[in-house]
């Protein structure tokens, strides 16, 4: 896999620069491309969360990896074009999966009360469980999907969804993860929840293994954005969460430097999603560029 390092050796906190768009081209447009193929809408500084995720991780070639606070975000299949065995958690459940992402990608429940609905179930009581959006969403989806990406072959390698708290994953044994993936997920978590998913989610990691995440950055102290409905954390507040030490190399001394860069982004402004033009509750109030806080990746390897 061209875009992926040798190895994962070190921890450590990176605020995300937008640099990495023009670093990484090809990876970049590939990225939006299937973002697009798929009929997926992401969040605005969500290529860049992905870039930077994939550049860190090793080959992920029948790798197994762990998707935290999936959804039905774009990672995941990717992984699984480059046949990664992808364990994709989420609290919400998804039982309605798009029908055009079952005709292209392995999916399957990880456990009996995972098992998603079929389209036919539109017809019988169990609809009445779902909100009427939720089936609409996904047949268009699936409709559009479709045509993008009809001639397709099957994704190598597989996804299993798995509905539940990342608090607490009894079904997932101990030391048996590669990696941990998760784009912009966990800030929606409590700082306390947070502490707990993070002690949840070395558990499963092998011996070797890595998280490596994604969340959003505070410059000074920790603070609650609430169109996003999650946290923004310092340097500071991410060591002591995922036991990273000072020694582990950080860059949270080029905050403004990299967040006055992000504000003079033409690709990232240009490439936002329909939602942040509709509501002036949305990240980006009525589509105006104003990001308040930078993305920041963290790496954390769990010792041998």
């Amino acid at each position: 896999m061209g875009y992926m390092q040798n190895s994962i050796s070190q921890n450590k906190i990176e605020l995300i620069s937008v640099d990495l768009l023009d670093e990484n081209r090809l990876l970049a447009d590939e990225l939006k491309h299937l973002n697009y193929a798929l009929g997926f809408t992401s969040g605005w500084h969500y290529l860049l969360d992905w870039i930077w995720t994939i550049r860190q991780l090793n080959e992920v070639n029948n790798k197994k990896i762990l998707d935290a606070g999936a959804g039905i975000g774009l990672l995941q299949w990717y992984l699984a074009l480059h046949n990664s065995e992808v364990l994709s958690v989420d609290r919400s459940g998804r039982k309605v999966v798009p029908f055009h992402l079952l005709q292209h990608f392995q999916v399957s429940p990880y456990t009996a009360s995972d098992k998603f609905l079929p389209l036919g179930e539109f017809f019988k009581p169990s609809f009445q469980e779902y909100r009427f959006a939720v089936w609409v969403k996904a047949f268009l989806r699936g409709m559009l999907g479709s045509l993008r990406t009809r001639t397709w072959e099957t994704a190598p390698g597989s996804i299993r969804l798995y509905g539940k708290d990342l608090r607490d994953m009894p079904d997932i044994p101990d030391n048996s993860i590669d990696y941990v993936v998760s784009i912009s997920a966990l800030e929606h978590n409590t700082p306390d929840d947070l502490r707990i998913i993070v002690r949840e989610l070395e558990r499963i990691l092998k011996p070797g293994g890595a998280m490596v995440v994604t969340i959003s950055a505070a410059r000074d102290a920790d603070w609650y954005f609430k169109p996003a409905s999650g946290w923004c954390y310092t340097d500071k507040s991410i060591k002591e969460i995922f036991g990273l030490s000072d020694q582990d190399p950080s860059n949270y001394d080029c905050y403004d430097e990299l967040h006055e860069k992000l504000k003079r982004s033409k690709e990232l402004k240009s490439n936002m999603t329909w939602y942040y033009y509709y509501s002036p509750l949305s990240g980006m109030p009525w589509g105006i560029w104003r990001p308040q806080y930078l993305p920041v990746g963290i790496v954390k390897v769990k010792p041998v």
